[in-house]
């Protein structure tokens, strides 16, 4: 099997796999403009990675135009991991349990690199996935010709501290932007054995 990841997200992906011990927070923020389908309007779409994976008590979301305004919070409540993933989604993509009881098991950022690097694929390529890891955002409410960045703030004891910050992003017409150069990862099959998932088979690099 062979999935498609672009350049920059797999060297970024392989950096958080590295896990630095020595560095407090890692973060990156990545941002894409799609289309609202069902109003032809524009989407940005926000997943963020950091050394932790997942923030138990969830992350908020801020957002700046331009150049001097003040950063505005979009969520009203923090988004959290461990959140419903619906019944189309394990149809369409046969890991994605295997994935999620990974990481409902395990502290995502102590288990084997290999194996997390799948898990951070995974969440990279699964909408679905990424929502329940508690790392994704959708802004529908955005105005065309508007340059905007985005900050990622993770929540814990009652404080907020930025894990990352995305770079700025006009946004254009209401039509699917041109993705980025490729690099394609031919897959080999493992067995994994975990508490709860017995000889389940997952992707290798």
């Amino acid at each position: 099997m062979s999935i498609k990841v672009p350049i920059k997200y797999l060297i970024y992906l392989l950096f958080i796999v590295a896990s630095f011990p020595n560095v407090a927070q890692i973060g990156k923020v990545f941002i894409k403009q799609e289309v609202r389908i069902d109003e032809n309007k524009p989407l940005v779409k926000l997943k963020w990675f950091h050394k932790d994976i997942i923030a138990e008590e969830g992350v908020n979301i801020y957002r700046k135009a331009g150049e001097n305004s003040q950063w505005e919070k979009l969520n009203n409540k923090p988004v959290k991991p461990f959140g419903n993933i619906p019944e189309i989604a394990f149809k369409q993509d046969s890991q994605l349990l295997i994935f999620s009881k990974i990481a409902m098991e395990n502290v995502l950022s102590t288990i084997p690199g290999m194996i997390l690097l799948n898990v951070l694929v995974e969440s990279f390529e699964s909408k679905a996935y990424a929502n329940f890891l508690g790392i994704y955002y959708e802004d529908a409410d955005v105005k065309l010709n508007q340059v905007y960045s985005y900050q990622i703030r993770r929540v814990m004891r009652g404080l907020e501290y930025e894990i990352g910050a995305s770079e700025k992003i006009t946004i254009g017409k209401a039509e699917s932007i041109k993705p980025p150069s490729e690099i394609k990862i031919k897959l080999d099959t493992i067995k994994l054995k975990s508490t709860g998932v017995r000889n389940q088979t997952i992707f290798m690099l």
